[in-house]
């Protein structure tokens, strides 16, 4: 939460009080920062290990607050509070120029001193509560009707509705609902009042359509990127790993960070389903040769491209073998330009032996590098063995694996 730079500042400005009655907008109690320490001793976060005289001792000085007040306890009574406080009708000091300190609001409070505007008048962009569930039900006005604190949390989200709408994209975002408009409904039901506006609802829709632009692995052909001289054509790796870095995030961003996500995906599928069989890694071999020159029927393709374009990864996992290794040679032939550089690719294959050559396909771009790392891990596990009978092809094989596994330790992770 932050305000304004030249937002002012109290008087008795101070340090944060541990302990004290639920307060909200900053890490502080509700006591105004008069006292030196909290009326309340015991430590409010760690309930369980209150004993039986220091919870009587909390509800006595509660009690005993009251007296002398219009309102129930003085603690709650902003009037009380020495010097200026930040906002009219409740304790409230700011900490430095940024932070708020607050006690706990009423909805009373809320409504009679219009403290929502007065948050939005020192621009105040979050609220933190830190109120206990039914804290100090005793103090002050008490408890708000149908709430475990002393307001309704859901005035301040009113007339907003962007806790509807960050939640809406994220069951876009995450495939728990196909279209957008069955995430909206769901999260109505559960939480009335929400997507009020019809400026809302675009959000979330925009949100989907954003996504099915980065989501894009095989884009139609009535879709061409124009090139020079008008040349339709595909993106080039890099154009692709730009698109996938703001699809993805975490973890998983972290793990493919050089790796386009669907070579990952296939090539990891292909390998599980050898199962440590050689006559499955023949099957998987042999489907991956024919791949080349044997057409797969286009309906079955279509549709296992659009799943893929969609983010629907786990559909991955039900398709053929022979659609998989259609869509994986598929991909790579619809790049316009080569995973590795002509230049490059072309002084590797020169080189007299498989270290020199290795050393050379180093020289390109990590993207290029880890790419070809992932597909030569494929080839060594799936193809060579079952696939290949002569002994050199064997080693030539698992002498350029080795090595490029070994050189991917320094040059990519």
């Amino acid at each position: 939460m932050g305000a304004g730079p030249s937002a002012p500042r109290s008087r008795e400005s101070g340090p944060s009080v541990p302990g004290s009655r639920g307060s909200v907008t900053a890490v502080s109690g509700s006591q105004g920062l008069r006292r030196s320490k909290s009326w309340a001793v015991v430590e409010t976060s760690k309930l369980g290990d209150r004993s039986l005289s220091s919870s009587f001792k909390v509800q006595l000085q509660c009690a005993l607050h009251e007296f002398g007040t219009q309102r129930g306890c003085r603690s709650e009574n902003y009037l009380q509070q020495r010097g200026f406080g930040a906002l009219v009708g409740i304790h409230s000091n700011w900490i430095g120029h940024f932070i708020l300190a607050a006690a706990r609001p009423t909805n009373r409070l809320l409504e009679e001193h219009h403290l929502i505007y007065q948050l939005h008048s020192q621009h105040i962009g979050a609220v933190i509560n830190l109120q206990e569930a039914e804290e100090h039900s005793g103090c002050g006005e008490g408890l708000a009707r149908g709430s475990a604190f002393s307001y309704n949390p859901e005035r301040f989200m009113e007339n907003h509705g962007r806790t509807g709408v960050v939640i809406g994209c994220y069951f876009v975002y995450s495939g728990a609902y196909e279209d957008p408009a069955e995430a909206i409904q769901a999260i109505r039901t559960f939480r009335h009042g929400t997507f009020k506006s019809t400026s809302q609802v675009q959000v979330v829709k925009d949100f989907e359509a954003f996504l099915l632009k980065l989501r894009v692995n095989f884009i139609p052909p009535d879709k061409f990127i124009k090139r020079g001289g008008d040349v339709p054509g595909y993106p080039n790796i890099l154009e692709h790993m730009t698109r996938q870095k703001k699809a993805l995030h975490g973890l998983e961003r972290r793990a493919l960070l050089y790796v386009p996500k669907i070579i990952d995906w296939i090539t990891r599928e292909l390998i599980r389903r050898t199962d440590f069989n050689r006559q499955k890694r023949e099957k998987i071999a042999a489907s991956f040769m024919l791949a080349f020159t044997t057409p797969k029927r286009k309906i079955d393709i279509a549709k296992a491209k659009d799943k893929i374009n969609v983010a629907d990864w786990g559909g991955v996992e039900e398709m053929e073998v022979s659609t998989l290794c259609h869509l994986l040679l598929g991909w790579l032939r619809q790049l316009q330009e080569p995973i590795v550089p002509d230049t490059i690719a072309t002084a590797a294959l020169s080189r007299g032996d498989i270290e020199a050559a290795i050393d050379e396909l180093a020289k390109a771009d990590k993207i290029s590098f880890a790419t070809v790392q992932i597909l030569a891990c494929f080839i060594f596990q799936v193809c060579y063995c079952p696939y290949f009978t002569n002994s050199s092809t064997k080693s030539d094989y698992r002498n350029f694996y080795n090595g490029v596994e070994s050189k991917s330790k320094s040059s990519v992770r």
